[in-house]
């Protein structure tokens, strides 16, 4: 019989020691909602994965299942073909329901142990990984109708969340578990529902404060960031808006609006309207809302 391997997850490896920061970053959800659990995550096609979070019980749970090969690219494949479609589903993207997805072991864990799963998993998945952020919460048992009515905040939050944790996102990519490289990872291992209405200030306030300074959008393989105010006007040309009518929303003239217009154009190499349309109805940003500063007329 083959002993059995504890995961022990050495005290300095990233996704131990930047438990406070990712807490730190998290705080303007986690003041403003209900939701004060959260894990970020990547599987890579090999199966090589990582995870952030702000509980450390998680995180090793979540490592334990990568070692048991539990939970791997295939895996979450699987789960978005089988969960996506009755919940919802944009392009590359799955939403379901934790409690519908963690196997029993697990689900009991979580349940007696750290009063969570019950939260909503947001999976996308990208060329050579799958994104993997799941919201939760020790305090309130019924969220679903907050996170399905709140998506696009979700979705903002992870934006937000990549950007201020890209330091550490680019370390722990550095320092994935993998294991189907053995003896790697054996060196590794001996190391040490009903809806919920929320205050609509609280939201807005959350809003404000966790605004991205570049709105990220990919085409090719290639990631390319607008600004705020590219964004906006994308977002409403997207929705059908003429010139003059994005530059009354958005508070700014009709030739700046022409202007934001072009630069996204040149930064994408797209100058044909229903293709920059199309791109953008497929990336994450058309799951957001614009933030207008109505006081700044540039």
């Amino acid at each position: 019989m083959n002993k059995k391997v504890e995961l022990i997850v050495p005290k300095n490896h990233i996704s131990i020691s930047s438990v406070v920061d990712i807490n730190e970053i998290c705080q303007p959800l986690f003041q403003h909602t209900d939701i004060n659990f959260f894990l970020y995550g990547r599987i890579y096609n090999d199966d090589s994965a990582f995870c952030l979070s702000n509980n450390v019980s998680v995180i090793e749970d979540n490592l334990s299942s990568l070692k048991d090969k539990t939970f791997s690219w295939n895996s979450v494949d699987t789960l978005a073909q089988e969960n996506s479609s009755h919940i919802n589903r944009y392009a590359n993207q799955s939403v379901w329901m934790v409690k519908n997805t963690l196997t029993n072991k697990l689900m009991n864990h979580y349940n007696n142990l750290l009063q969570i799963g019950n939260g909503i998993e947001i999976a996308e998945k990208f060329t050579d990984y799958y994104e993997i952020v799941w919201f939760d919460s020790y305090i309130n048992k019924d969220l679903i109708g907050f996170y399905f009515s709140n998506l696009e905040i979700l979705e903002h939050f992870i934006l937000y969340f990549r950007e201020k944790a890209s330091k550490i996102i680019k370390e722990a990519e550095q320092h994935k578990i993998s294991p189907n490289r053995d003896q790697e990872y054996q060196s590794f291992i001996q190391q040490n529902a009903n809806i919920q209405h929320v205050d609509g200030t609280e939201i807005l306030t959350l809003s404000n404060k966790i605004q991205l300074k570049r709105y990220p959008i990919s085409i090719y393989d290639k990631t390319t960031n607008l600004s705020s105010k590219e964004f906006n006007c994308l977002y409403y040309l997207a929705r059908g808006y003429s010139q003059k009518e994005i530059g009354r929303t958005c508070g700014i003239s009709d030739r700046t609006v022409e202007s934001h217009l072009d630069k996204i154009k040149g930064k994408l190499n797209i100058y044909n309207k229903k293709k920059l349309i199309e791109l953008f109805y497929a990336s994450r940003l058309a799951r957001l809302k614009p933030i207008i500063d109505k006081g700044d007329k540039r």
